[in-house]
């Protein structure tokens, strides 16, 4: 009796083992895709754990790297072979080196301080790899190489300009916002502020005007082109710099949507604020926009039910340019004259409210 019990476990045990032998030939890529899924988590984890690893390792080292990250470049690489992009809205940084395996990183460990980061990636692809860097915040990355080696520090937009600036173009990607006769919210709210970066831009190049070792100006964009941006990202960029002003541009609908006699600017501010300052901007918004425009005041508007406003640790004003439900200011705000003079209203208004 035994015996048999033994022989039947024992072609049950065959039979799995059979089984699973033709699972694994009939879809060949399955163990490799596991393996490759594990590998890939393992490289992440372990390119992470050196970046925290390190973190002591480099102030015993060196006390001068306090708050900084080394690199080790590929020899003969130099910093301009090197791409490094900023994003501000997803507090991120990417460095993508030329030339470097998915090991690189085992061979030549991360080294510096760990404290402003809160994820590490790293990627390869046949051209390099890139790191991304996952940040607690918004900072300005200042980077530097020497001896073969690439330094960065992460600085807070304040200890670099006297003035931080965040200008949000509504809507964008699959939200197009309000539309009428194939006219789109999202396409006039980028195109004026294109139009707006081109002279804030001339003014940011001006640098120090004061001799007080910090640029006048910073502005961020949460978006310059037609991709769409969750509401608390846009407003977390306002906050993370801890921007002195934030301003949102958008287009007015009537509430059904359809075409009316209804015109005019009008713009929204956060009653919240009990230091006035968001009404005082939102105010000087609609005065140079009704200048440059020529256009009706439909007035200020309390706007704390708008997430982006109610959030918003700084003066805030939503600008409402024009109504695109109405033929004539939409056939208007179409037009390179109009985006102009909008985006010149809104300029005065930004330079004036900070006293530049």
């Amino acid at each position: 009796m035994e015996y048999r019990i033994i022989k039947i476990l024992s072609i049950v045990i065959t039979l799995t083992a059979a089984i699973g032998l033709v699972i694994l030939a009939a879809v060949p890529g399955l163990h490799s895709y596991a393996l490759s899924q594990k590998q890939e988590e393992k490289r992440r984890q372990s390119v992470l754990s050196l970046m925290q690893n390190s973190k002591n390792l480099t102030i015993q080292e060196d006390s001068k790297m306090q708050g900084q990250i080394r690199l080790t470049l590929p020899k003969g690489m130099k910093q301009e072979d090197m791409i490094v992009q900023a994003d501000p809205v997803e507090c991120g940084l990417s460095i993508t080196i030329p030339g470097i395996s998915e090991y690189y990183f085992y061979d030549y460990p991360i080294v510096g301080s760990a404290q402003h980061v809160e994820n590490l990636y790293f990627d390869t692809d046949a051209s390099g790899g890139t790191i991304q860097f996952e940040l607690d915040q918004v900072y300005e990355p200042e980077i530097k190489s020497k001896d073969g080696y690439l330094y960065i520090s992460f600085v807070s937009p304040k200890e670099l300009y006297d003035h931080v600036v965040v200008v949000d173009a509504g809507h964008g990607g699959k939200d197009i916002g309000a539309s009428a006769a194939g006219v789109e919210e999202k396409n006039l709210c980028l195109d004026i502020t294109k139009k707006l970066k081109d002279k804030l831009d001339e003014r940011e190049a001006m640098g120090d005007t004061d001799g007080n070792g910090k640029q006048d100006l910073k502005v961020y964009y949460t978006r310059l082109d037609d991709e769409k941006i969750g509401l608390e990202h846009r407003v977390n960029l306002a906050n993370n710099t801890d921007a002195d002003l934030f301003l949102s541009i958008h287009i007015n609908s009537t509430a059904s949507g359809r075409e009316s006699a209804i015109n005019g600017t009008e713009v929204m501010y956060k009653v919240e604020d009990t230091t006035g300052a968001s009404k005082a901007f939102a105010d000087t918004c609609l005065t140079n926009l009704l200048s440059s425009l020529s256009s009706q005041s439909k007035g200020l508007v309390a706007g704390d039910d708008i997430k982006i406003i109610r959030l918003a640790k700084m003066p805030v004003a939503l600008a409402e340019i024009g109504f695109i439900t109405n033929g004539t200011e939409r056939e208007r705000m179409q037009t390179e004259d109009y985006q102009n003079q909008a985006a010149q209203g809104l300029y005065d208004s930004l330079i004036t409210s900070l006293g530049l």
